[in-house]
């Protein structure tokens, strides 16, 4: 079954890598998220625009009909459907360090952050967001947020965009750099 895994990855849009679990998401064929271990296939999920394992790798976030989803990596059951935060193209999600922050960058620049047992998007995030991009309006060659990360402590998030990156601290919602 790992020459099937290979396979898959190599026709994939997305890789997703958190310790033995891969998981593979392809327009074509899905959402496949595999055990490294024993080459065996834990679970299909229906196509998304991104996808992230939490780092406990119990829970395997994808994006189906622009709502984000959590659902078991063993058995791709549903876990909880996250809060609305934007009507725009979600294009990749990533948890935090400690696995309680998921963050969502969406094609409207604008980057969601929800508390993963609530499934509720964080206190004033959404607001703040907006202010930034009425300071920081995007140009025609700078659609959206290319990328995004979280320091290892889970604390800040960098944002980056064509040619600059912001950093800002997750808990305040204030941008530091």
């Amino acid at each position: 079954e790992l020459v099937c895994v290979l396979d898959c990855a190599a026709r994939s849009q997305e890789l997703v890598l958190s310790g033995n679990i891969l998981g593979v998401s392809s327009l074509r064929e899905g959402c496949q998220i595999w055990s490294i271990e024993t080459g065996e296939r834990l679970c299909a999920l229906p196509k998304s625009s991104a996808l992230a394992i939490s780092p406990d790798q119990l829970l395997v976030a994808s994006v189906i009909d622009k709502v984000v989803q959590l659902s078991s990596v063993s058995s791709g059951e549903h876990v909880r459907s996250m809060e609305s935060c934007s009507s725009a193209t979600l294009y990749g999600l990533a948890f935090s360090p400690d696995g309680s922050t998921l963050a969502g960058r969406f094609g409207d620049s604008v980057v969601g952050l929800w508390n993963v047992k609530s499934g509720k998007v964080m206190d004033g995030w959404l607001e703040v967001m907006e202010g930034w991009r009425n300071i920081y309006p995007l140009r025609p060659d700078d659609k959206f947020i290319k990328g995004m990360s979280f320091s290892p402590d889970g604390e800040k998030i960098a944002l980056a965009r064509r040619d600059s990156f912001q950093l800002w601290s997750v808990r305040s919602c204030v941008l530091l750099h």
